[in-house]
């Protein structure tokens, strides 16, 4: 699925592509902002916002900057997967998001594919996960959330892990020096210009943001619907521009069955957005310093809403080995890492993307074979050369993915759940998930196990817990 850059073009308008291109300017002559930053994020939606905050967690602070002058009203994605929630957890912002999820799905919803709306037949219905199942692999759960209700509770709690991000704010261009790189940034309201030194950057190159979704908003009930429209026939593309307010309502009227008769919709605002899938080949700068993640890295279609969650794992990934590096716990050869894993999960989950959108929306017969979901979201294997020691004497399974259910634990794989009784405190019951922290985790059976000794002489620090 690599493009050519003719591809592209013509996968990609060129209204699109023109907006998020950055903009060659002399600014040697711009003085450096007074703080200087240990990370810049360039984007500060859904995944740059979540970086931040995993970068205040493990101890670094850092500024972000979008062009949006705040969360858009188009509900763009609409699901954080299994995944995304342990990390929320591990934030401290999973209950709370799951709070303000049931103001608009319901928990452990699925999804209908109709003809239309009211008296339109049932093409297929989808219940993605069982949620009794579910409980055997993870603590967290599937949280049907929009990510214009979500982002806002990650700007929230910016102050909390010493974050700060300004809307509002377009990135010219970046220049990577051998011990900094330079940003250039306007302020849209009042044009000026400021240039920010940082000693790391994020978030790159936008090439397609998805910050315009497809589908009308429709109010029923207290809960918020997305309508995903597939036309059939000859226009199945629309220009920027190109749909007018009648144009929109009359595609409203098509999909709900109802007649102008019975409803009169309003049209909030009208957006575009580009369906792609590609993938970046290489998620790090050659001199080191400026990374990739989220839409920057990957674009892919919506089905089974893996965009917005793999930039969120590509965040994770990449937050603990900055803060390592930043603070001196690890060299900077520990960044390679972050494209040699993510990358490669990156390229496969924008397959499986791709796929389910060719057997969901475009039928394809015969169906392509799609990977289980709940292995894509939590079954993912780093591939060897990432952050982590082989160990040959674990069998690696043949699939590039286990069954969460059924994990392999081999080296590269996620730590598996399971619920322990808390042997300080309130000897409550909590998720093995909840045992990694900011550290590095070692698990022993005994209380005087060597291990344990070894691990209080290790020059980083380790957190222990011995199994009871």
């Amino acid at each position: 699925m690599t493009v050519t850059a003719q591809q592209l073009d013509e996968t990609l308008s060129a209204a699109n592509l023109s907006k998020d291109k950055f903009t060659p300017i002399e600014h040697s002559n711009i003085p450096f902002e007074e703080e200087e930053w240990p990370v810049i994020i360039i984007g500060s939606s859904m995944v740059g916002k979540t970086l931040s905050l995993l970068l205040g967690y493990h101890g670094v602070k850092s500024i972000s900057f979008d062009r949006h002058s705040k969360a858009g009203a188009h509900p763009r994605a609409a699901g954080l997967n299994f995944r995304t929630s342990e990390i929320l957890r591990q934030l401290g912002l999973e209950d709370f998001t799951l709070e303000q999820s049931g103001k608009e799905f319901d928990l452990n919803a699925g999804m209908l594919i109709v003809e239309k709306l009211v008296g339109g037949k049932v093409i297929k219905h989808m219940q993605e996960h069982d949620p009794e199942r579910v409980k055997t692999f993870t603590p967290s759960n599937w949280l049907w959330i929009s990510q214009r209700m979500f982002e806002p509770i990650l700007g929230a709690n910016a102050d909390k892990f010493n974050s700060e991000q300004c809307h509002g704010h377009e990135v010219l261009l970046y220049d990577e020096q051998e011990d900094h790189v330079a940003v250039v940034v306007r302020e849209l309201s009042t044009k000026k210009i400021m240039k920010y030194k940082a000693i790391m950057v994020h978030g790159v190159v936008y090439v397609a943001n998805e910050e315009i979704g497809g589908g009308f908003r429709l109010e029923n009930e207290g809960k918020d619907g997305i309508i995903m429209v597939n036309n059939v026939g000859p226009k199945t593309s629309f220009e920027p521009g190109s749909v007018t307010e009648n144009d929109a309502k009359g595609y409203f009227h098509q999909l709900s069955g109802l007649t102008p008769d019975q409803v009169t919709p309003e049209i909030v605002s009208i957006n575009y957005w580009t369906m792609a899938a590609y993938y970046a080949g290489k998620l790090e700068s050659k001199g080191g310093r400026v990374f990739l993640a989220g839409d920057s890295a990957h674009t892919m279609p919506p089905t089974g809403g893996l965009g917005g969650n793999t930039g969120v794992a590509d965040a994770h990934n990449l937050a603990w080995k900055l803060a390592y590096v930043l603070s001196g716990k690890a060299s900077h050869s520990l960044l390679a890492s972050y494209s040699i894993e993510r990358q490669p999960i990156d390229q496969f989950t924008v397959y499986e993307a791709y796929y389910r959108f060719q057997n969901r929306i475009v039928l394809q017969q015969p169906p392509a074979l799609e990977a289980p979901d709940e292995s894509i979201e939590l079954g993912f294997r780093y591939p060897e050369g990432g952050a982590f020691v082989r160990e040959d004497s674990y069998p690696v399974p043949i699939e590039p993915y286990d069954d969460p259910a059924r994990p392999s634990a081999v080296p590269g794989s996620r730590f598996p759940h399971s619920y322990i009784q808390e042997t300080k405190g309130l000897c409550k019951e909590i998720s093995t998930i909840d045992l990694v922290k900011q550290n590095f985790l070692l698990i022993t059976i005994d209380d005087d196990s060597p291990w344990i000794a070894a691990a209080r002489q290790s020059p980083i620090s380790l957190d222990v817990h011995t199994l009871n």
